[in-house]
């Protein structure tokens, strides 16, 4: 066969997938073979993909979700931990039957997941695949917003929640509000007491703007009553000053899967 054959089979990607019903490995191999993707290999459980994932350089992971000794998730998260023979960052697309969009963006930023795929969409997954070939992976951190007047606070804040967070300070509320417009940041920790414009009048802007907006309010244990008030007026929840590390991580983490908690309750 030509050399230009052989260069192209060499470029083309190697992907496993894992996909335990018959009638789905046949609709996803439609779709990779009529995009030209030939290179595959299809195993039916975690153990078998795994065996594979430590002997062998696999360019792309397709996995269900349901697997009997590993989910897919957990699966996702140790090609991620760089503890296999493929490369961390390689792609991975996870497919499922149960599907709510918004718990899947957020579980998938968690796990390190490329892309989502319902069933019902198997059909677009060479398309999907392509795109996280060429765009390649990058785990974002959350973006948090704290608005506090006091520096070493602030300081603090950032020690403590930027291996979580992409943590960006400002210290009075109008640049809080500011920078909030501009950004749309995920989580937002904002003190009570602030110059140029207070914490309630900072927080009643934003709920204007973004009603659903996680806003953890910071305040002193004489200003609790205030906080309360302000998480009837949407603020996701508050901390007392001086707070542990634990404390505030726990507390944020929560506000920022409130919206997520209200959607799967729904």
């Amino acid at each position: 066969m030509p050399d230009n054959y052989h260069n192209q089979a060499q470029r083309m990607p190697i992907i496993l997938i894992v996909q335990r019903q018959k009638h789905l490995r046949d609709k996803i191999a439609e779709s990779l073979s009529a995009a030209g993707q030939t290179r595959i290999t299809f195993v039916e459980d975690a153990r078998s993909a795994l065996k594979i994932l430590r002997s062998q350089p696999i360019d792309a992971l397709i996995t269900e979700v349901d697997l009997e000794q590993i989910d897919g998730w957990r699966l996702s998260r140790l090609v991620r931990s760089g503890a296999l023979r493929c490369k961390a960052d390689i792609p991975i697309i996870l497919t499922s039957s149960i599907w709510c969009e918004r718990i899947a963006e957020v579980t998938a930023r968690e796990h390190g997941i490329n892309a989502l795929i319902s069933i019902e969409a198997l059909h677009t997954i060479a398309a999907v695949l392509e795109d996280c070939i060429r765009q390649g992976f990058v785990l974002k951190k959350p973006r948090l917003l704290v608005i506090e007047d006091e520096e070493d606070t602030a300081d603090l804040i950032v020690l403590i929640m930027t291996q979580r967070f992409e943590v960006e300070c400002v210290y009075d509320g109008e640049a809080g509000l500011e920078e909030w417009l501009k950004g749309r940041h995920d989580l937002v920790l904002l003190d009570v007491m602030l110059p140029k414009m207070d914490g309630p009048e900072v927080l009643e802007r934003i709920m204007q703007v973004q009603p659903n907006q996680p806003v953890v309010i910071m305040t002193a244990h004489a200003s609790v009553e205030q906080a309360e008030e302000l998480l009837v007026k949407g603020a996701a929840d508050f901390v007392t000053k001086p707070f542990r590390p634990e404390q505030l991580r726990s507390v944020s983490e929560i506000a920022l899967r409130r919206d997520d908690y209200m959607v799967s309750n729904q």
